[in-house]
């Protein structure tokens, strides 16, 4: 019986499903460079999709004019309350069976809401983002080290289908190896560290201009990923197909190292993280994306920087053969167990072969942690200035609960 629900369920992956759904907008993320079972549920934040034409080229800043839902910073959950995932109600749903194909199994449901106040020139909106409501599974096969992960969003996205919208997560993790896992199914690409990181975790509400552009999707296919005391990885071979449609227009391979140097000091001197990796794929043409990372972490203090170059780009804002190119570094320092304050320094090119075609984004941030990343309050102010465009202010206030 329980080799007939394993085989059931990969069909309905490569099957029911067989497609790559890239976008990021409202739902919750259950995995990372090193899914943990019932130690981090990691969820993502809300987007909204550009709805572009194939080839179409776009380029989401904070502006007036735009329609991007912000998006959140990378960061690490390793050392700091400040982190926590765990849902408010995690220790009362946690259900274990004695017989079936299933061991455990966890529902999980989250919440989040965001409003946005914008300053252009001498004209001001307010705009509420569309709320994330999702609600997905987390679990572990009886008897075999596989665990399973499944999400569903509530809420359909403007200019696409309820199932192009519907389904998210959709994967199983085979843990044979110890230290590696091999993920199978609908996952989140690394294409950089922030842009393949989920979102609930992280502090900024909004992602940096790179990974807006080159990351934040998902892909159909295999994913190896390991985690040492000196070095992590995450490589995978997926369709280069988006949105739960064109699926198999071509293959994607996405792979990241990190190293970490002080990982056998137990943290004494804190976490230290190392690394690059490459975006490479065929989906109409060619393209490739090459990045580096750094962080630093030591007790209440934070510091991380991230650089991208594309060749052409496959990212959340669409196919383009345009060469882009970005950097951002961010601080965060926590003032007390449940306040953190946050900067961050970010700018991209769109398009490299234009002169004056910069984006600068300055963003000041105030996390309140009511009960860790569970429940939480936000609040960010970004000041925008372009080669380009006209520049603009925005504060953004957000909230997010994780039951």
């Amino acid at each position: 019986m329980k080799k007939l629900f394993i085989s059931v369920f990969l069909y309905v992956f490569f099957n029911g499903f067989s497609s790559c759904f890239a976008q990021d907008e409202v739902y919750l993320a259950i995995e990372d460079t090193q899914p943990k079972f019932l130690e981090e549920v990691r969820i993502e934040q809300p987007e909204i999709n550009p709805n572009l034409n194939e080839g179409e080229n776009f380029v989401p800043e904070l502006y007036e004019k735009t329609d991007v839902t912000p998006q959140p910073m990378a960061a690490e959950v390793e050392y700091d309350i400040l982190y926590e995932t765990k849902g408010l109600l995690s220790k009362y749903k946690n259900f274990k069976f004695e017989h079936g194909p299933i061991e455990r199994m966890e529902p999980i449901f989250a919440y989040q809401g965001q409003m946005n106040f914008n300053f252009l020139d001498t004209k001001y909106s307010t705009k509420f983002i569309e709320p994330t409501l999702d609600f997905g599974f987390i679990g572990k096969f009886s008897e075999q080290p596989i665990e399973y992960r499944f999400l569903v969003n509530f809420v359909p996205l403007e200019g696409q289908s309820y199932l192009q919208s519907m389904f998210k997560d959709d994967f199983i993790i085979l843990k044979y190896i110890p230290h590696n896992d091999i993920t199978i199914g609908s996952f989140r690409t690394p294409i950089g560290v922030e842009g393949g990181t989920s979102g609930y975790t992280i502090p900024f509400i909004a992602r940096s201009q790179l990974s807006r552009n080159f990351g934040s999707v998902r892909g159909v296919g295999v994913k190896v990923s390991g985690d040492y005391d000196l070095f992590e990885y995450n490589l995978s071979l997926t369709s280069s197909g988006r949105n739960w449609k064109n699926m198999f227009r071509g293959t994607e391979f996405t792979g990241w190292v990190n190293a970490k140097p002080l990982g056998k000091t137990d943290g004494k001197y804190g976490v230290l993280k190392v690394g690059g990796g490459l975006n490479a794929g065929h989906r109409e043409f060619d393209y490739n994306v090459i990045g580096a990372y750094l962080s630093y972490k030591y007790k209440k203090f934070a510091i991380e920087c991230e650089y991208a170059a594309s060749h052409g780009s496959n990212g959340l804002t669409g196919l383009t053969r345009n060469n882009g190119q970005g950097f951002y570094t961010t601080l965060s320092y926590n003032i007390t167990k449940n306040l953190q304050l946050l900067a961050r320094y970010d700018v991209f090119n769109s398009d490299t072969s234009k002169s004056h075609h910069r984006d600068t984004e300055y963003t000041a941030g105030l996390n309140y942690y009511i009960k860790g990343s569970a429940l939480k309050f936000m609040l960010n102010y970004v000041f925008c200035q372009s080669d380009y465009k006209p520049n603009s202010n925005r504060i953004i206030f957000g909230t997010q609960i994780i039951l």
